[in-house]
């Protein structure tokens, strides 16, 4: 799949003369989930109300997704704030870490945002903020903007955020999570434990420091700063 560059105005003006740095920091395209263009939504109305629901959050999306798209397939960005800490503990209703058990991507209602979901086992909870019954060897469903999505012209195209990845499918996770009700958490952003080391998922502002730090040193810090916020 080719890779063109297009980014929205917020995102050129902050990238305008690193265009080859950027396609050297391309990330893994296959670690986003794709979704059908034409996908229809489930026929069961109580599975279906669930789904649109979960949609609903990402109507009215900046992506310039449009069911004609003929053009070469192409990555898009747009802008988020990058600003959160190594360990956004604050900002996090839940912290686990859990392996990503399976990956799926949708459409938003009015098929202008694009979506991934994946299904986490939880092996241990660091923070617990919203969830009354324990949630330790249970899988749970988290989501994070983007995705790829396959045109009816054959094409897939891939919508991502800028410093955001993906989780990788059967990788192991610490999750920082946000969300009011365990139906609707999205990630913050996460590190993937492999190997007795750190990988960050994203480029937050200072995440190199924990970047092949050793798993052990690396937990005790984080559970340092849960329980000191």
């Amino acid at each position: 799949m080719s890779a063109l560059i297009s980014t929205s105005s917020s995102v050129h003006r902050q990238t305008q003369g690193n265009s080859s740095n950027k396609r050297q920091r391309l990330p893994d395209l296959e670690r986003w989930p794709i979704a059908n263009y034409d996908t229809s939504l489930p026929t069961d109305p109580a599975t279906r109300g669930k789904r649109q629901a979960k949609n609903k959050k990402y109507d009215n999306s900046e992506w310039p997704i449009v069911a004609n798209d003929i053009a070469d397939s192409t990555v898009r960005l747009h802008q988020v704030n990058p600003d959160l800490p190594a360990f956004p503990v604050r900002q996090s209703t839940l912290i686990v870490i859990g392996q990503i058990a399976s990956a799926s991507a949708y459409l938003s209602n009015d098929k202008t945002g694009v979506y991934s979901e994946f299904d986490v086992v939880v092996e241990v909870v660091l923070k617990n903020a919203i969830a009354e019954r324990p949630l330790a060897g249970l899988s749970i469903g988290v989501t994070r903007e983007g995705g790829r999505i396959h045109f009816p012209s054959g094409r897939v195209h891939w919508y991502g955020i800028a410093k955001q990845s993906m989780p990788r499918l059967g990788g192991r996770y610490v999750l920082f999570l946000t969300g009011e009700e365990e139906e609707v958490l999205t990630i913050l952003t996460g590190y993937e434990l492999a190997g007795g080391k750190v990988l960050p998922l994203d480029d937050l502002n200072n995440p190199n420091k924990y970047l092949d730090a050793d798993e052990a040193t690396f937990l005790n810090s984080l559970t340092a700063s849960i329980n000191n916020p």
